[in-house]
């Protein structure tokens, strides 16, 4: 832009300077006045131009603002937070704040490697439980709350969502007894995950795995 307005600068000057020449030798030898005349006509075509080019340099500067603010990305999108609940003893309690939609439940543990496995599929599993209409509750079975929180707070596998760890309560002894009791024995085997409908009730204790759920089986 600045070579553009030197090349606009030398070309008026030199029209100036031929225009001048011509009225040299049209008129004869110029007097004092003529001289001074033709000084002030330069210098006003000077200032005109030196507006023009001030004009030229703000538009400029004003593209290049609005073409670097429509390109730079956008680092201050809402992120959805991980939302740790404490003092949670029973599933009911568990449900209540999040009853009015389908609630998805994972049972799992940090130290539950097929349940990091499954993890893996949690951005396409978002994805559909967000077009479903299903919210999501992780119920962790943590020995560790500190293991359990520094886990969470790498969030290394978009673990956005409400989040509950069992071992905190008498939660850990509700869920042995509505879901991990077969034959009077006590069966731990996670991952696990579990269906809750709008009103809380139970639509299937053994729901499909996200691995399932995004290879296209139905939810329910």
């Amino acid at each position: 832009m600045l070579q553009l307005s030197s090349l606009i600068v030398v070309a008026v000057a030199n029209h100036g300077g031929a225009m001048d020449a011509r009225d040299h030798f049209k008129n004869g030898v110029s007097s004092k006045n003529q001289t001074s005349k033709r000084n002030f006509k330069i210098e006003q075509m000077f200032l005109n131009l030196g507006k023009i080019v001030a004009i030229i340099a703000f538009i400029t500067m004003f593209i290049a603002g609005s073409v670097n603010a429509q390109t730079k990305p956008n680092t201050q999108q809402a992120i959805q937070p991980i939302v740790i609940m404490d003092s949670i003893n029973t599933l009911e309690e568990a449900i209540k704040p999040l009853l009015g939609k389908k609630i998805y439940i994972d049972i799992w543990a940090t130290w539950c490697k097929p349940c990091l496995m499954q993890f893996a599929h949690n951005e396409a599993l978002k994805k559909y439980l967000n077009e479903n209409d299903v919210q999501q509750l992780y119920i962790s079975l943590d020995n560790e709350n500190k293991t359990w929180v520094d886990f969470l707070n790498q969030n290394q596998y978009n673990l956005t969502g409400t989040h509950i760890r069992a071992k905190n309560g008498l939660l850990d002894s509700d869920l042995q007894r509505l879901f991990f009791t077969f034959d009077g024995e006590i069966v731990i085997a996670i991952p696990r995950y579990i269906l809750i409908d709008e009103k809380g009730n139970v639509i299937k204790k053994f729901a499909k795995h996200p691995s399932e759920i995004i290879s296209g089986e139905k939810l329910w």
